[in-house]
């Protein structure tokens, strides 16, 4: 409160050019935390999906041996969604068939 009192007085004695010029300025603030604030939530989803989809790949190997390079782009391709649904399906998935069917339903 004392701080936003300070920023009042300060502004009082501003001029109009100079009291436009700071309004200027302190937008860009907000915009700019703003991004930065977008980025970082964006960023970390990235690293979640990314993170979620080396799981899934690793449970896949372990389950069916290595995984051909066309199954992993499908996997890649999957949303946060679908590959936490993927998650809880490689349990169900009998064969690297039932998971090529079940990501070829998924992509369609």
């Amino acid at each position: 409160e004392i701080e936003a009192a300070l920023n009042i007085a300060n502004k009082a004695n501003l001029n109009n050019e100079e009291l436009e010029e700071l309004e200027k300025q302190e937008k860009l603030i907000r915009d700019r935390k703003g991004e930065i604030s977008l980025a970082r939530r964006e960023g970390i989803e990235i690293g979640r999906e990314e993170g979620i989809g080396i799981l899934i790949k690793r449970q896949i190997r372990r389950k069916f041996g290595e995984i051909a390079p066309e199954v992993q782009t499908q996997i890649e391709q999957l949303s946060l969604e679908k590959l936490d649904i993927l998650g809880d399906e490689i349990f169900d998935l009998a064969t690297i068939v039932d998971l090529e069917n079940w990501l070829n339903q998924q992509l369609k």
